[in-house]
């Protein structure tokens, strides 16, 4: 099978959830024979060389420079201007046309977008390659996103900035939905909109399992707290500050010697010297190795409200070992069931139960560490999933 690849980021090395996601996929249908070839976006800058160190197995690799604003006003300036989202401005630039056109005789029969507000490129796609099937790998509707910015009160420029990007870029994605050939998504949520459109669907992991970190004696003597997630992106940061206050400091009273890990790239400089403020948490940012701080954690928070951006993080925590705590938001993404491989809270009051309920119950904690990992390793399978999506393709999209 002959694909192209196309991400609006490195596919290595591994920074954020859709590379966890996409990059052992595509190595495991390389290792079945798989000829691919991967297009890239210089995101983040400064890892291109280890990028293409670690994509040696593709047949080639071509990487694209994103367009990158000087200042925030002036990407605001641009993005009203333009009529586009802020991901088509972003992507949709002329280096992606000539990369197009220089793998042309590749003649892939599979060509897949990671992300559907690439969808721009299937007009020119369907010119350049006419016998190609296009797949959307939908991570997430990012036009829900931005609609939760609109329910938050934030300064003028973050709401305008949401506004135009909620209309825009839910047009632009349904217009990819109508136009591709067949969709993977991660979400049961996402799924529902999807199938609006009639088109070839399947279901796939939002990560694939880890090894598994904490033993059982460890989870039992623990008491700390752990999160993990972007930490560049102002409604995440609001949320987890909103966790520290309405949830973290009551915690810390029953438990005075307890920390609050907080993990995750490019923090920005408000929430790390707003967060720091309150005993115990430690915003640590980018880890290469977070094993140390795993092993002392006896729960995973996933307190988000208004995003569900930490599917990739909760699989993680599974397989990891670590009992999770998150929102019915959250787990509606997620194959899982409430009460036995995850607890659910809807606000502050329910969130502090749960977390109270898994730190003072060894065999509660215990039960759910050993429900969620063997769950996460039977239902997010790497071999399985592959297994399933060449099935798919060759019978439900070729």
């Amino acid at each position: 099978m002959r694909a192209l690849w196309i991400a609006p980021y490195l596919f290595y090395p591994l920074r954020a959830g859709g590379q966890f996601s996409i990059y052992p996929w595509l190595k495991e249908l390389a290792s079945r024979g798989w000829d691919i070839f991967l297009i890239q976006y210089n995101s983040p800058p400064g890892l291109l060389r280890e990028s293409l160190e670690g994509l040696s197995w593709a047949r080639g690799v071509l990487t694209v420079e994103p367009r990158r604003f000087r200042d925030r006003k002036s990407y605001i300036r641009e993005l009203v201007l333009s009529q586009v989202s802020f991901f088509r401005l972003r992507n949709d630039v002329p280096e992606i046309y000539g990369a197009l056109g220089s793998v042309r005789d590749f003649d892939p029969q599979l060509i897949v977008l990671s992300h559907s507000y690439m969808g721009f490129l299937i007009p020119v796609l369907r010119e350049l390659f006419p016998r190609s099937k296009v797949l959307i790998d939908l991570h997430n509707l990012e036009w829900r996103a931005y609609a939760n910015f609109l329910n938050i009160d934030s300064p003028f420029l973050d709401r305008a900035d949401a506004l135009l990007n909620f209309i825009r870029l839910k047009e632009e994605e349904k217009r990819a939905l109508m136009d591709c050939d067949g969709v993977t998504f991660l979400s049961p949520l996402e799924g529902k909109y999807v199938k609006l459109f009639g088109k070839p669907m399947l279901w796939r992991p939002a990560r694939f399992p880890e090894s598994r970190i904490i033993s059982e004696e460890e989870l039992v003597r623990n008491k700390d707290i752990i999160i993990t997630s972007s930490l560049n992106l102002n409604l995440t940061c609001i949320e987890i500050l909103s966790f520290i206050k309405d949830v973290w400091v009551k915690y810390r009273e029953l438990f005075k010697g307890a920390n609050f890990w907080i993990l995750g790239r490019e923090p920005l400089d408000w929430f790390v010297k707003e967060a720091s403020k309150s005993a115990g948490v430690k915003v640590l940012g980018w880890v290469e190795d977070p094993s140390p701080y795993i092993r002392m954690a006896r729960v995973f928070v996933a307190p988000f409200k208004k995003t569900m951006g930490s599917l990739t993080k909760i699989v993680s925590a599974w397989s990891w070992g670590v009992p999770v705590v998150t929102t019915s938001l959250v787990a509606k993404g997620l194959r899982a069931e409430p009460g036995r491989h995850l607890l659910v809270g809807d606000n502050s009051e329910e969130i502090l139960s749960s977390c109270l309920k898994v730190a003072m119950d060894d065999d509660l904690a215990l039960r759910l560490s050993s429900d969620s990992y063997s769950f996460v390793m039977r239902e997010y399978s790497l071999e399985s999933f592959v297994n399933n999506f060449e099935r798919w393709i060759r019978e439900g999209l070729l």
